[in-house]
């Protein structure tokens, strides 16, 4: 469990891309946002608390990869369009 308090939260902020001391700030958010849900859910389950947070560290990595690839393929997508759009506009 405590691998995971340490790694998956600095691999989450990592993803964000915002600079080092963002990336650090954000890492201790992310690690306490985990630890809480993990209790959470944890309670809600009535099961071990160390395993949920470390489930719950995995699942906040896994929803901002899932949002990071799809932002990047919207932005794709919109600058496609500006293409297409400039290339055929008559001059």
């Amino acid at each position: 469990m405590l691998s995971s308090m340490i790694a998956l939260p600095a691999a989450t902020a990592l993803q964000l891309k915002v600079g080092f001391k963002r990336t650090l700030i954000a890492a201790i958010v992310i690690s306490i946002i985990d630890a809480f849900l993990g209790l959470f859910f944890a309670y809600l389950l009535d099961a071990a608390p160390g395993g949920v947070t470390a489930l719950a560290s995995v699942a906040v990595l896994l929803l901002v990869l899932i949002c990071r690839a799809a932002i990047r393929r919207f932005r794709h997508d919109c600058a496609a369009a500006a293409a297409v759009k400039k290339s055929t506009e008559i001059v």
